[in-house]
């Protein structure tokens, strides 16, 4: 385990996955019980039949109208680590790091990186990986499994503006998945996490929602936040494949009431850190 005076991490070495994560200010857990993933655990997706045809079917003269080729009901396979993972923990004077290094299907080398420090309750993400030349339909995933109440609410920024999941969308705006400026979070009445994304814009709130076609997101208990930093599922505009060496970063704080001046600020500062030399 880790321990701070704002957090106790603990992970299960035989797994690489972390079972556990307290707010010991407001001595609350985090992450929810019985969870599929662990916090910050790596998840790859594909279609089960392993082609883009499973969730949607192009049709130019159907979306002239309106039509569209989503199948709401496609299946994926999901896995996380394929063997064993490495984990090591890394002490400085003010933090400490958990590093976990395995492999997940469609990459090689990862090396992940949860940093606690003394003086801060943002806890630092980073994620570096060699990734395969892959042409199939695959993606990507960070897991924030959230132990929260049913009714949860959730914002997002968007254009500058902090926005509310669902309520304060468009009629026909996409719900399934967003594209955040800094930062999204989900939260009930007295508390809530927010992530925060320098690298990678798209997330998915709620559960494993790609090609749903949601006209809003169900609010179960225990909600699962989608970091979503890579995936070759558009058939336009994209490279089918996308290798080589990449690196992502975030952040994860947890709080009291959902402030949103103070989640703009905190995105602007893990978007832009300070440069010192």
């Amino acid at each position: 385990f880790i321990e701070t005076d704002f957090y106790r991490l603990t992970v299960d070495p035989a797994t690489g996955r972390v079972t556990s994560l307290v707010d010991k200010r407001q001595a609350r857990e985090l992450i929810a019980r019985d969870a599929a993933w662990g916090f910050f655990q790596l998840v790859h997706e594909r279609p089960s039949t392993n082609e883009r045809s499973a969730f949607h079917v192009r049709s130019v003269e159907g979306e002239r109208y309106g039509r569209t080729g989503w199948k709401p009901d496609w299946q994926a396979t999901r896995t996380g680590y394929s063997e064993k993972p490495a984990c090591a923990v890394e002490k400085r004077d003010r933090s400490a790091t958990l590093v976990i290094k395995g492999q997940v299907a469609g990459l090689t080398g990862l090396e992940q990186r949860i940093t606690l420090h003394a003086d801060t309750p943002v806890i630092d993400l980073s994620a570096r990986m060699l990734k395969q030349d892959v042409r199939t339909p695959e993606a990507l995933y960070f897991a924030f499994p959230i132990h929260l109440d049913p009714g949860w609410r959730a914002h997002f920024d968007t254009a500058g503006i902090p926005t509310e999941l669902d309520a304060e969308q468009l009629p026909g705006a996409c719900r399934d998945w967003v594209t955040v400026d800094t930062f999204a979070s989900v939260h009930q009445a007295d508390f809530g996490v927010t992530l925060y994304c320098p690298d990678a814009p798209l997330v998915q709130i709620g559960n494993f929602h790609w090609a749903k076609k949601q006209d809003a997101i169900p609010r179960q208990a225990n909600p699962l936040l989608l970091a979503w930093p890579l995936n070759n599922y558009w058939e336009t505009n994209f490279r089918s494949t996308q290798p080589g060496v990449v690196e992502f970063r975030y952040a994860f704080a947890s709080h009291g009431p959902f402030d949103p001046v103070a989640a703009v600020l905190q995105g602007q500062q893990a978007s832009n850190p300070p440069v010192t030399h």
